[in-house]
């Protein structure tokens, strides 16, 4: 699986590489809302979650060069 993974990539995605286990609890609104977009993107779970942390990860840091409101 590509660790640069964005959700963009999975409508054109080419095989998984190596992965590790991650146990995650979520809220059971939000695991259906990952199901649907799967379903809707035609990846796996794994993959939308992947590319939806990576996407975090990426937004999180354009903004640490900015300052924060409290």
């Amino acid at each position: 699986m590509n660790a640069n993974l964005r959700l963009e990539d999975l409508y054109g995605r080419e095989k998984e590489s190596e992965t590790k286990l991650l146990a995650l609890y979520v809220p059971k609104e939000l695991t259906s809302r990952i199901d649907r977009l799967a379903k809707d993107l035609k990846a796996k779970k794994r993959e939308v979650i992947l590319a939806l942390l990576n996407e975090g990860l990426d937004r999180y840091h354009r903004s640490r060069g900015r300052r924060r409101r409290k």
